[in-house]
């Protein structure tokens, strides 16, 4: 197999990003691809060690600042706890430290990618509980910052949510992010069908941990006003951040019911996105706050 190694300087970042080809596994990515590239050891990764508390951010006490659990509860059972509430989740959520490096992965290829063992569909198994080597294959991925292109199909402001300490005035802004252009330009609607675009898109989330204190001074442009102008205009997008499994969310691959569409095609997301560059017209890749 002809490998084409190409390497593209973060200038904000100063990190480098590897495009290997031979990772292009057909149906999908696998574990054994991921740790390939995986900088660590996947059964002692730990998502904690990318977090820094950010004092803005409180727990629902309103004085305790919000920590990398959020509002999970570490001493919890799979028999005991809401599914939204998994601690580990919400670390691999909250990673707002960089990655070491990026590696740049095929967007429809990582939409494609399942995992082997079914229990990680299982919104009630708390992801402490799987299987050693369920945990091994998931954090082969999980451990890995990645980059993908694509366009922006949709985005909105969410509500307020376990990983987040359950605050209310910072919450993520949810993207879905899509192999195809979907934004219909002429009627100046978002796009044609939102609904079905959101069925084949991989969900990539701004956590309110990478956008400041006043919820936008960090990245003045990480917003859904600012994504959905980029959605309209069909230009492409680069995404660079950590690769989560979220399995709170099972049933969003399914239609729900009297739904023509599902509301994701995958439960792997780029949770929280670090970096958002913008293809303009000239070919020249800018930041979404330069755009």
């Amino acid at each position: 197999m002809v490998k084409k190694h190409f390497l593209i300087l973060a200038v904000n970042c100063a990190l480098f990003l590897s495009l290997d080809r031979s990772l292009f596994a057909q149906g999908g990515y696998t574990a054994a691809d991921m740790q390939s590239r995986s900088p660590n050891d996947p059964m002692n990764y730990d998502p904690r060690a990318f977090f820094k508390s950010r004092g803005y951010m409180m727990m629902q006490d309103g004085h305790t600042p919000c920590q990398a659990e959020g509002e999970g509860d570490h001493s919890a059972t799979s028999n005991s706890f809401a599914p939204k509430f998994d601690p580990t989740l919400n670390e691999f959520k909250n990673r707002d430290v960089q990655p070491d490096s990026f590696v740049v992965l095929d967007l429809d290829s990582l939409i494609r990618s399942e995992p082997s063992n079914k229990i990680v569909f299982e919104k009630d198994v708390l992801e402490a509980d799987w299987p050693a080597n369920v945990r091994k294959e998931m954090n082969s991925f999980q451990q890995l910052g990645v980059t993908v292109e694509g366009f922006f199909a949709y985005s909105k402001p969410e509500e307020n949510e376990s990983c987040n300490c359950e605050d209310t005035t910072h919450t993520d802004y949810h993207t879905w992010f899509s192999v195809k252009p979907l934004a219909d330009t002429t009627s100046g609607r978002t796009m044609k069908n939102p609904k079905e675009a959101k069925s084949i898109s991989l969900v990539a989330e701004v956590s309110p941990f990478m956008l400041g204190a006043d919820h936008k001074s960090d990245h003045p442009k990480w917003d859904s006003a600012s994504i959905n102008r980029v959605a309209r205009l069909r230009l492409p997008v680069r995404l660079s951040g950590w690769l989560t499994w979220d399995h709170a969310h099972p049933e969003m691959l399914k239609p729900a019911s009297g739904q023509p569409f599902a509301l994701r095609a995958t439960l792997w997301e780029i949770h929280p996105i670090h970096r958002i560059e913008v293809k303009k017209n000239k070919g020249k890749w800018v930041d979404l706050d330069n755009f």
